[in-house]
């Protein structure tokens, strides 16, 4: 399943900022994009959009506090945090100032950045650096929206994943 999944990638890549890179794909934009790596791309972006997607759909209040242990268990959440940590150092001055043009093209804040940016690329990048940005953009905000809602339901769980207790 996904979240199987997500789990597995998750525990192996998350902790190491250069290995989320590269299994994204941001550190080989300019080789063909490797099988793994986009398999990598798409097993996280399924598994964070269908928990906002369970989230989202669920209203009934009871329900969304016995759903949430186990969709967003202490062990995702810390997956989660990470997960955004990773993405938040991929848009940090510190990595842009050595990252590679294609690279800070696909980070760009907008599209219209973003496209503006292609301009003055190879055309042969353009469809991964387009797929980069829309799953880097989706993906950070799903994960965000995922640790907003997970800190109002249920703030001691996750007041100790995020200090580490």
């Amino acid at each position: 399943t996904p979240l199987k999944n997500f789990d597995r990638i998750a525990s192996s890549t998350f902790n190491e900022y250069k290995t989320f890179a590269v299994s994204i794909g941001f550190l080989i934009i300019q080789a063909p994009d490797t099988k793994q790596a986009r398999e990598h791309r798409q097993q996280i972006w399924w598994a964070v959009d269908l928990m906002r997607v369970i989230v989202r759909n669920t209203s009934n209040q009871e329900h969304m506090k016995a759903l949430f242990p186990n969709l967003l268990s202490k062990q995702r959440l810390t997956h989660l945090l990470k997960l955004t940590g990773c993405c938040h150092y991929l848009i940090s001055p510190a990595f842009l100032s050595v990252a590679l043009p294609e690279i800070k093209v696909a980070l760009s804040e907008s599209r219209l950045k973003m496209e503006d940016g292609l301009k003055h690329l190879p055309t042969e990048t353009h469809l991964v650096i387009e797929e980069i940005h829309m799953w880097f953009r989706t993906v950070r905000g799903c994960a965000l929206n995922l640790l907003g809602i997970a800190a109002k339901e249920t703030p001691n769980l996750f007041h100790s994943v995020a200090t580490g207790d």
